[in-house]
Parts: C-alpha cells; structure tokens; sequence
C-alpha cells in the first residue's frame, strides 16, 4: 500500500461524472488535495487522459460481455479466466473488422 510523499502523482476520481463528489461531512486532507489539483488545468487534462487509456476495456468487458467478477479464485486462475474473457473480447470485435 502506498502513503503519501512515496512519489505517486496520482489523479483519481473522486466521484462519477455529472455527480457531486463532495462527501457528508468532514473531507480527508488526501481528498482535498486532490479535489484542488483536479481544479487545475493540467489536472483536468491528466485526468482526461485516463479514459483514453484504461477505462473503455473495462467498460467494454463489462457491458458487451457482461463480466463483473470472476468465478475462480487464486491469482493465476484469475489471469487464465481475464485472458479467456479478454480473448473473447478481441475475437468479438475481430469479427467486426473488414479485411484489407
């Protein structure tokens, strides 16, 4: 587990989109902190960036094929079945393309 000052620059969210983020009560300072650098310029840009990257695989293998959890346990048992579901995946939009 990471603490703070380990030399981590991360942007997280701190809500979904289009809803607040402000949390009842009193905010941690971590959440602070980062609520003002997302307040930024360069915070907004970094923190688009994460959808181009990481987000829409996730979505993809959620919504398409309705994976939500895995149903075996054991670290290398959950690589075989994410490869599995990731190969289908890519076998899916595979299907879609024309070829050159």
């Amino acid at each position: 587990m990471t603490k703070a000052g380990d030399g981590i620059d991360a942007y997280i969210a701190l809500g979904r989109e289009g809803k607040d983020a402000r949390e009842r009560g009193k905010q941690s300072e971590a959440k602070q902190r980062l609520r003002e650098k997302l307040r930024t310029e360069e915070g907004r840009e970094r923190y688009r960036q994460r959808k181009h990257v990481a987000e829409p695989p996730f979505g993809w293998l959620k919504s398409i094929l309705g994976s939500r959890g895995f149903s075996l346990r054991g670290l290398s048992k959950v690589a075989a079945e994410l490869n599995l579901v990731v190969l289908a995946l890519n076998l899916r939009r595979m299907k879609g393309m024309t070829p050159a």
